[in-house]
């Protein structure tokens, strides 16, 4: 017999107490505050291109990109499909994406300013053809346990 295992429920006891949690606190506010200075370090750093060439996308593709960050892969990937959806809870790095999008002229990029956890299927969000998590696991708690159905 196959027991069930509540991943999410181990996660949150693995990082409950974990010394990084102990020293930034509340990521959402540790990332507002280094927004533009990470925002600008990305700008001369071709890894973003290496990791895209890897995904099978088309221009016909819808991608979600959860912990987009100040659109590290947004941007690139806004260039070649047809539409991005962002999940961000940091309103400093929704505001560097923002401007990383305007400063290239796109406009098919939709921003969900919130914790992915939060963001609600059938309602923020639709069905995507690519889904990348970047980094978001951080301060990540789902009440409920499970992710069934979501």
């Amino acid at each position: 017999m196959i027991e069930e295992i509540d991943w999410n429920r181990m996660w949150i006891a693995a990082t409950e107490n974990a010394s990084w949690r102990k020293r930034r606190g509340d990521m959402t506010e540790f990332w507002n505050k280094r927004s533009r200075r990470y925002s600008e370090s990305l700008k001369h750093n071709d890894r973003s291109i290496q990791m895209i060439s890897r995904l099978d996308t088309d221009p016909e593709c819808t991608v979600l990109d959860i912990g987009a960050g100040p659109g590290t892969l947004t941007i690139p990937l806004a260039k070649i499909v047809k539409h991005v959806t962002v999940v961000e809870p940091s309103s400093g790095m929704l505001a560097c994406l923002k401007k990383n999008a305007a400063d290239e002229g796109l406009t098919n990029i939709t921003c969900i300013n919130r914790r992915w956890e939060d963001a609600t299927p059938g309602a923020d969000l639709d069905e995507y053809d690519v889904v990348i998590v970047s980094y978001s696991l951080g301060d990540a708690r789902h009440e409920s346990g499970t992710f069934e159905d979501e």
